[in-house]
């Protein structure tokens, strides 16, 4: 029954009709026996009301006090209905033309069927999809429409990327357009250009595709065929499984776009879990059956106390987290207009160091690592990636990788003596890494120096021209490089029982070296693989999900593509990297 702002209108036109409406939602703690008196009982009630939410007994329980009764959800009692089934079809259709028309004329329909001499007007047709941009004076029916609208009052179109985002109808006529706006102002910043198509709930499965998914239609344009596709559409974006061909016929990334109902900026920043235990559900999981990454929080509401399902709420944009996400959208982009031979991948394994020896350098859960990392290299170069000469032979890469000490110093191994057999693929110096740090939000900073204290730290570091440097190993063929995850904060040939505590504890920051392995991979790849579960990335200190900036797993890939493969016998890991 709800958006509320039109219901306010809404009612205010109808006391003119002398008709008092009363705004109630279900999830609202509401004495209904009150609203329900036997005063009022020529009154007419109707309402969409669930067997989920708190209520629903005591509503049922008193409602047939009133003597006019209209239950609009099929799970309600039918025997509290006092209308025809065709008087409850004609009000459902004036209710899911959502406009201000056809709720005030919906409701003096319900008031004539219920004796009122009253005149209304017929179901007025709605277009519940079009391309909506906050500059133009109304939403556009086709493509071709905005193209035109877009090169008079904006200029470039052909030539730009395309990112397509995907909202609800609803917002629109609420005005509740905030973090759209915000997110279409720091695109076209970027010189990227919006292209906002809104819609209506997932429709009737009977139906055939382009009519269930119409929003489909704006993406099927050469013009407006996005390069990336961002997802505002809450829960499944799909109705099956089947229905995924529609996204691999458009072969874009899609990007999931989150806003808490339940979180003011401030909560939610301060907040360690991000996301409610039931928000996980609709906001992850669901999401990924359709094939949706990247999950971002781009707003919050403004108005914690408020209920979220009344509709009650507005949200403010997370300005941060959109202009991150606007970097990530410029490396996906890029990453798809490379040719393959040009796109520089790195791929990184795992470090195991809490059985003390070098020899457990890149297992992983459930996967034969190096075997499966040479399929990998052999699927890239038939795909005509720059893999340089390494040999396609998983025995023979982990050969390399022990001959060359390509990974952090262990027990038998020094920082010298990687350094001497060629190790290292590059070395950070105070300088350089001082000026990415001072980047770092304080809050991170200042945790990261009263864990491992300042600059170098004690792993990894090596002396070059009389100055210390983080020595940053893998090995690099081609495009291609391939290295061991840095260690989570174990120094060189420690193992006294504290490292398993360091790499599980969920509040110690990761140390200096670890921060500048990362921003070297940011600095040198397109992308970045992460291979097999069990990594440390997702243990690092932060949000449960959908992170922030202060988060490390956040700093440690700011706004790479990250790819994550793992079995897929072991799902709880790959929702808790996600």
């Amino acid at each position: 029954m709800f958006p509320k702002k039109i219901w306010d209108s809404v009612s205010e036109k109808l006391q003119a009709d002398s008709i008092l409406l009363h705004l109630v939602h279900q999830s609202e703690n509401t004495d209904f026996k009150k609203l329900f008196k036997e005063e009022n009982k020529n009154s007419i009630f109707t309402g969409e009301i669930s067997r989920s939410i708190p209520g629903y007994q005591d509503i049922v329980n008193t409602a047939h006090i009133v003597k006019n009764r209209m239950f609009l959800n099929p799970e309600s009692p039918c025997d509290l209905n006092t209308y025809t089934d065709e008087q409850i079809l004609t009000i459902k259709k004036y209710l899911k033309k959502i406009c201000e028309d056809n709720f005030y004329n919906g409701i003096k329909c319900l008031a004539a069927f219920s004796g009122k001499k009253i005149s209304y007007k017929e179901v007025k047709p709605v277009q519940t999809h079009g391309i909506y941009h906050p500059d133009a004076d109304s939403a556009f029916i086709d493509s071709k429409a905005y193209i035109n609208w877009y090169k008079i009052n904006k200029g470039d179109f052909c030539s730009l990327p395309k990112a397509g985002i995907l909202c609800y109808y609803k917002q629109l006529i609420e005005k509740n357009t905030a973090e759209i706006d915000a997110l279409t102002s720091i695109l076209e910043a970027c010189k990227i250009i919006p292209v906002c198509v809104f819609t209506d709930n997932i429709s009737d499965t009977c139906l055939d595709i382009d009519k269930r998914y119409p929003w489909i239609h704006y993406f099927s344009n050469d013009l407006t065929k996005p390069d990336i596709l961002l997802n505002l559409l809450s829960s499944r974006l799909l109705n099956s499984p089947e229905d995924t061909e529609i996204l691999k016929k458009l072969n874009v990334p899609v990007i999931q776009l989150i806003k808490s109902y339940t979180h003011t900026l401030d909560k939610w920043l301060e907040d360690p879990a991000g996301l409610k235990s039931h928000s996980i559900v609709y906001a992850l999981s669901q999401p990924e059956t359709n094939g949706l990454i990247d999950p971002v929080m781009i707003a919050c509401t403004d108005n914690s106390n408020v209920s979220a399902m009344s509709n009650e709420y507005s949200f403010i944009p997370v300005w941060e987290r959109i202009e991150t996400l606007s970097k990530r959208i410029l490396k996906w982009i890029q990453l798809q207009k490379k040719t393959n031979s040009e796109k520089k991948i790195t791929i990184v394994l795992h470090n195991n160091p809490c059985k003390g020896v070098e020899s457990t350098i890149g297992m992983a859960a459930g996967l034969d690592t190096f075997k499966s990392l040479a399929r990998v290299l052999t699927k890239l170069k038939e795909n005509g990636y720059n893999v340089g000469d390494i040999p396609l032979s998983g025995h023979k890469i982990k050969s390399m990788f022990f001959k060359r000490k390509a990974f952090s110093e262990f027990r038998w191994t020094t920082v010298d003596e990687i350094v001497r057999k060629g190790g290292s693929i590059y070395s950070m110096g105070e300088r350089e890494y001082q000026a990415y740090f001072e980047t770092l939000p304080e809050k991170a900073k200042s945790k990261v120096i009263s864990d491992w204290g300042k600059f170098p730290g004690e792993g990894m570091v090596f002396e070059q021209n009389s100055e210390p440097h983080l020595i940053i190993t893998g090995l690099k063929t081609g495009n291609i490089q391939i290295m061991v995850q840095p260690k989570r904060g174990c120094y060189g040939a420690k193992c006294n029982g504290e490292v398993c505590r360091i790499l599980h504890d969920p509040n110690l920051s990761p140390p200096h070296h670890w921060l500048a392995t990362y921003k070297y991979i940011q600095n040198t790849s397109d992308a970045v693989i992460h291979f097999g579960a069990e990594g440390s990335l997702k243990y690092l200190p932060g949000k449960r999900a959908v992170l922030s900036n202060e988060c490390f797993p956040d700093i440690s890939l700011c706004a790479l593509p990250n790819f994550y493969v793992y079995a897929m016998d072991i799902p709880g890991e790959g929702l808790m990297a996600k």
